[in-house]
């Protein structure tokens, strides 16, 4: 199927955010990894569609895709250039603002550490997602995510964790102090 990039489908099948930024834990079994992770991504692409075999269904299928990912953890900093996710929506329908609720896999991919590149490096993630408040303006592919929650299983440096994160679309970052001057200053928001 092709779109028109000025069309409504297209737009309601593609969508980009400036990317998010937040926290994670990760802890394995045998308590190999067990810290704290700080995790950037930046020019995230999206890309939803209703699955054809649910005709009637709020459910969507979705892919996001970053060029650029920064990975923070106690052993091991990192940029990542093939940043793929692939999840499903079974809260979204066509209200605004929607969340978003179900499992999700992905890979980052193609990372940059210690001034070298290594392919053979990955980091393999699956689980559960939460996304709240989903906005994204009428007729626009612009799309901000309030809060994103994640928890399930991660394969990183050949080692299995347990892990959970918590991410905030850059737009928090900005808008958050805008609010707390304006109400700080008396004003409302």
């Amino acid at each position: 199927m092709s779109y028109n990039v000025f069309s409504q489908d297209f737009i309601d099948v593609f969508s980009f955010s400036l990317g998010d930024m937040g926290f994670g834990f990760n802890n394995s079994a045998d308590n190999e990894i067990k810290n704290f992770e700080f995790n950037l991504s930046a020019a995230n692409f999206f890309i939803e569609y209703p699955p054809p075999f649910l005709d009637d269904s709020k459910a969507r299928i979705g892919i996001k895709m970053s060029p650029f990912n920064l990975r923070v953890l106690k052993d091991n900093n990192s940029f990542s250039f093939v940043n793929i996710d692939i999840y499903t929506d079974f809260l979204s329908g066509h209200s605004k603002p929607y969340n978003n609720l179900g499992p999700f896999a992905s890979i980052n991919w193609l990372l940059f550490e210690n001034k070298h590149f290594d392919s053979a490096f990955y980091i393999f993630s699956a689980g559960l997602r939460f996304t709240s408040f989903i906005v994204r303006p009428e007729k626009s592919p612009f799309r901000i995510q309030l809060i994103n929650f994640d928890i399930g299983y991660r394969r990183i440096n050949n080692t299995n964790n347990i892990y959970l994160a918590v991410k905030l679309d850059f737009i928090d970052y900005i808008m958050f102090p805008i609010f707390t001057w304006a109400i700080l200053r008396g004003g409302s928001v």
